[in-house]
């Protein structure tokens, strides 16, 4: 989106991250979380606000106006 020159915001970033989950989750089935305990479904992850932050400091990145 930024390279076309579309502003990119918090929720197309969350939204962009639960799409990237469910196609992970969908071509990966039986996918076990990091203690190996239970199967990850679609509805695991959730790119909450608090999420897009750590994801935006993780990765030295700012929203700019």
């Amino acid at each position: 989106m930024w390279a076309r020159g579309q502003p990119v915001s918090w929720q197309a970033i969350s939204k962009k991250a639960e799409i990237i989950w469910r196609q992970l989750i969908a071509e990966n089935p039986g996918t076990e979380d990091s203690v190996g305990n239970e199967q990850l479904s679609k509805d695991d992850f959730k790119a909450s606000n608090g999420w897009v932050v750590h994801f935006m400091n993780r990765h030295d990145l700012s929203l700019r106006k």
